[in-house]
């Protein structure tokens, strides 16, 4: 199933992850969950709704598996473990992503590439997280044009699963970096209604409370742009206290991510 973009009038329903979904996909990295995340309520959205809240993550070049680590284990720290194990899925999966791998010199060159901190994310590795999750991954990307601000959904669904169950992954992916969306607006759309308005609102990032110093370097060399052209077109949390406005992300940080869609 391939990722697309659904139209401001189509409707779906925002369903994130449930702290079962949270534990057993833990259990299922053999990871540690070290805090349930708290999501707002279920709600029906379309294609120009905006994130109401995000989670800050830390701009190095891990941002996509940072932004699953949290989603999984309620922390960054296991971003390393996860980049490993969707490496490893495709690896082992080269009948599904051989299509997806030519534009990135084949398979031994991508497991080489994907395996290093902080290679950037593409849209590959959105597909494989899906398909090794069993979920899908809804990315909100924030764009800026001469009208204002622009939300594009994109869906990026399990590859080998036509029938896949919720709850869902939202991620928000804006000046080249990935955060977990934890809510939405909600503009009271009915599953029926039409699309609602969220021209020029303004997103609130969570701050991480925990920084994840693992050694690498906050600036780091672009990447070959060969290399870089997308492939296809236990504790209760609360929320945390400091909100910032995703607008005054600083140039390292646009720079330190990158992803083509």
């Amino acid at each position: 199933m391939a990722e697309f973009s659904f139209s401001h009038q189509q409707t779906k329903k925002f369903s994130p992850p449930s702290k079962d979904w949270q534990r057993n996909t833990a259990s299922f990295l053999k990871l540690r969950l070290e805090t349930y995340m708290r999501y707002g309520s279920e709600k029906y959205y379309t294609g120009n709704t905006a994130p109401k809240l995000t989670s800050e993550i830390r701009a190095d070049g891990n941002c996509f598996f940072r932004a699953l680590s949290v989603i999984i284990t309620g922390v960054e720290t296991n971003h390393l473990t996860i980049r490993e194990e969707i490496t490893r899925h495709v690896e082992q999966h080269s009948d599904i992503y051989r299509t997806f791998l030519q534009s990135r010199g084949g398979m031994d060159t991508y497991v080489r590439s994907m395996r290093k901190p902080r290679e950037w994310a593409t849209d590959t590795e959105i597909f494989a997280a899906a398909t090794f999750l069993k979920t899908i991954i809804e990315v909100c990307s924030i764009l800026r044009n001469k009208s204002g601000i622009e939300y594009q959904w994109q869906t990026f669904a399990p590859l080998n699963d036509d029938n896949p169950s919720l709850p869902k992954i939202y991620i928000c992916h804006k000046d080249e970096h990935f955060e977990p969306i934890l809510d939405i607006e909600d503009n009271g759309i009915s599953r029926t209604s039409g699309a609602g308005s969220s021209a020029g609102r303004v997103i609130k990032r969570q701050q991480n409370p925990a920084s994840d110093f693992d050694g690498s370097e906050r600036d780091h060399p672009p990447p070959n742009p060969i290399q870089r052209t997308a492939s296809t077109t236990m504790s209760q949390s609360s929320y945390r206290r400091d909100f910032r406005d995703p607008r005054q992300i600083n140039a390292s940080q646009r720079n330190a991510n990158h992803i083509s869609f």
